[in-house]
């Protein structure tokens, strides 16, 4: 199995987090995006997989969007974007952003571009227990479910 890279970022309720060591679950479901038109992306997953969290105790959902960097003024007029954007407080809670160099992470993650989210299921140790590159479709959804279903006897 291959590993997280680590990453810093803050919610849009302002909760400072490092990646992967700070997220809740004891697995945790992150959609990572590089681009703003692919929380279209995201959000089909997350409305197919319905409330996985309530089948799956201790699971946990985020949405990583991966910035290039940009100084501190500039992060906080997107983040205030973002938040604005997003009235509801758990996906505010759970959107977590990240201002860093895209192309090391790529590289870390071996990823060939940023065109594609990536979605990981992952432990708070950075393991990588499943992943997917793309949109949903109905076999990697059963893949995560299965791969859910060994990590919390379902």
């Amino acid at each position: 199995m291959s590993r997280f890279p680590v990453l810093e970022g803050s919610s849009l309720s302002a909760q400072h987090y490092t990646i992967p060591a700070d997220l809740e679950g004891r697995a945790n479901l992150v959609f990572v995006a590089f681009l703003r038109r692919q929380q279209q992306v995201i959000d089909e997953w997350i409305e197919r997989l319905g409330d996985v969290e309530s089948k799956y105790p201790g699971l946990a959902v985020y949405e990583v969007p991966l910035l290039v960097r940009f100084p501190g003024p500039i992060r906080w007029w997107i983040d205030n974007g973002m938040r604005s954007g997003i009235p509801d407080p758990r996906t505010r809670s759970r959107t977590i952003t990240v201002y860093t160099d895209r192309g090391r992470f790529l590289r870390q993650a071996g990823l060939a571009d940023e065109q594609q989210i990536w979605t990981v299921l992952l432990d708070r140790e950075g393991t990588i227990h499943w992943s997917h590159i793309g949109s949903h479709d109905d076999g990697a959804e059963q893949r995560l479910k299965a791969k859910a279903d060994q990590l919390f006897g379902g």
